[in-house]
C-alpha cells in the first residue's frame, strides 16, 4: 500500500524511514496517587454535624459518631432512609422490604465512613505518562488529564479508570504526532504493573 502527499507517491520503505523521524515511546507508567481531599468523603457518602434532626436518627439515617466534653458529632446519610424508600418501592420493594433494605443501606454508608476514618481505605487518583525520546536526545513527557477521588479498595473501578487513562494518552500521543508504533504493549505492561506514589502535586 502506498500513501500519496501532495503529489508524491511514498514507498513503504520511504514512509518507514519517515516515521522513524518522529518521536517514539520510551516508556509508559500509571500513577495510582493518594488523594488527602478528605472532605469529599462528606460529598459522596454523607454529612457530619453537630447536631441531628431527631426524625433522621429515629428513622435510621443518622448517627452519633463521637460525644465528649465539647459535644456530640453526628453523621447523616446523603440518601435519607425515606428517599431509598421511595426509590425501592419504584421497583417493586414491598412496603415492609422497602424500610428494611434502606436503613440497611444507610447504615452501611455510616460503616464505610468509619472504615475511612479508620484509614481502612481510601481516594485515590489515576494518571497515565509517557516518556518519549525525540531528536538529538531529547526527551518529553506527556500525561493524561488524571482522575481523582477514586476508592482505593474498588478494584474493578481502579481498573477501568486506569484504563481510560491510556486511551486518553494515546489521544494525547496522536494528537502530538507521536509514532504510537509500540504503544498497546507499552500500556499493558504499564497496566500489569502497581506504581503508587505519594501525593507530589
Amino acid at each position: 500500500m502506498r500513501k500519496v502527499r501532495c503529489g508524491v507517491v511514498l514507498t513503504p520503505k520511504q514512509i518507514s524511514k519517515r516515521e522513524a523521524k518522529k518521536p517514539v515511546i520510551v516508556g509508559i507508567i500509571i500513577r495510582y496517587v493518594a488523594d488527602y481531599d478528605v472532605d469529599f468523603i462528606d460529598t459522596s457518602y454523607g454529612t457530619f454535624s453537630a447536631e441531628v434532626n431527631e426524625d433522621n436518627k429515629n428513622r435510621g439515617s443518622a448517627f452519633l459518631v463521637e460525644q465528649n466534653s465539647s459535644g456530640a458529632r453526628y453523621f447523616t446519610c446523603e440518601y435519607k432512609v425515606e428517599e431509598r424508600r421511595e426509590t425501592l418501592i419504584a421497583k417493586g420493594y414491598s412496603n415492609g422490604r422497602a424500610e428494611e433494605e434502606a436503613r440497611r443501606q444507610c447504615k452501611k454508608a455510616y460503616e464505610r465512613v468509619l472504615a475511612f476514618g479508620n484509614e481502612e481505605w481510601g481516594y485515590i487518583g489515576i494518571v497515565a505518562e509517557t516518556r518519549c525520546e525525540c531528536s538529538h536526545g531529547f526527551q518529553k513527557n506527556f500525561t493524561s488529564m488524571a482522575i481523582w477521588g477514586i476508592e482505593s479498595d474498588d478494584d474493578v473501578g481502579i481498573k477501568e479508570n486506569a484504563e481510560d487513562q491510556i486511551a486518553q494518552l494515546k489521544c494525547v500521543l496522536e494528537k502530538e504526532g507521536i509514532s504510537i508504533r509500540n504503544f498497546e504493549r507499552l500500556s499493558k505492561l504499564a497496566l500489569d504493573k502497581e506504581v503508587f506514589v505519594e501525593n507530589e502535586y
